[in-house]
């Protein structure tokens, strides 16, 4: 398990924190990426050593831009926003999304004017910004992914707004969801506790942050029973899933992150007794 001390720009959006600034880029030499960059430490656990592509999220970055949807609960609608974050790049950025085709869209997703980047390919373009002689100072670059379908939780169901905050199990916990045949890259699942009990009396000063990634994007999982480790019984949970793509580059000396996901967040009171539920 990692367990680290800063949370990067993206997991804090992802997480709800309102204010977010991206950390003071380190380097090192723990990665793949020619030994030039380094995981942020920061103040998460996270499960599963071989996280794949959502690794690059934990990483940091010069210059990043993408798409980042978020379901705020099991009742409410997607709503997509775009990040940009070039202040000072000597690149020019260009953005190309596939046709518009709503065959892909969730029936929840609330409009928006980038909510037709789901289900389709996206590129990002690079352009070397021209000095005043009108020479190009730098080479291009070009990356082309596929935006994985807005996630959706379908297990726990919740349909009315009096059961946004159900009694779940942590053994043996089911997460089901809306899959998506041609992600292969899983999705990652989020468990947040906020010190907060269904007991005020039980409230800690002590929040949580744990996280794994779901290999297969099939549907369904039992999730790892440590993502409730450190969270007292009754406490009340957030479970965020999230899927996408995120990729980093260097161009030039400077790393550049590439992403567009979705995210859906679950209350829950997380259960450790069953024989607690009843004092309620």
């Amino acid at each position: 398990m990692k367990n680290t001390t800063f949370i990067p720009f993206i997991i804090l959006c992802v997480l709800g924190f309102t204010s977010c600034v991206e950390p003071h880029l380190e380097v090192g030499n723990d990665n793949n990426l020619e030994s030039n960059t380094k995981l942020e430490e920061t103040k998460y656990n996270i499960l599963n050593n071989d996280a794949g592509i959502y690794l690059n999220y934990f990483l940091q970055s010069d210059f990043s831009a993408g798409y980042s949807s978020l379901k705020a609960n099991s009742l409410q609608p997607h709503n997509v926003v775009e990040f940009i974050d070039f202040k000072n790049a000597e690149m020019k950025l260009s953005i190309k999304k596939e046709p518009k085709n709503d065959s892909y869209l969730y029936k929840t997703e609330k409009k928006s004017k980038h909510g037709d980047i789901f289900g389709k390919d996206i590129t990002f373009k690079l352009q070397p910004i021209s000095s005043k002689n009108g020479h190009k100072k730098e080479a291009g670059f070009e990356t082309t992914f596929y935006v994985p379908n807005l996630v959706e939780i379908t297990n726990p169901k919740v349909e009315k707004e009096i059961k946004l905050f159900p009694n779940c199990y942590a053994k043996n916990f089911v997460l089901e969801w809306n899959s998506d045949p041609k992600n292969e890259n899983g999705l990652m699942v989020i468990v947040q506790y906020n010190g907060l009990n269904a007991h005020p009396s039980y409230d800690t000063n002590k929040p949580v942050i744990n996280i794994d990634v779901i290999k297969e994007d099939n549907g369904r999982t039992v999730l790892n029973d440590d993502l409730f480790k450190d969270i007292p019984n009754l406490s009340i949970v957030t479970i965020i899933l999230l899927r996408g793509h995120v990729t980093l580059e260097e161009v030039q000396g400077k790393y550049y992150k590439f992403f567009a996901e979705s995210h859906v967040k679950l209350p829950i009171v997380l259960v450790k007794d069953i024989n607690s539920v009843k004092a309620i």
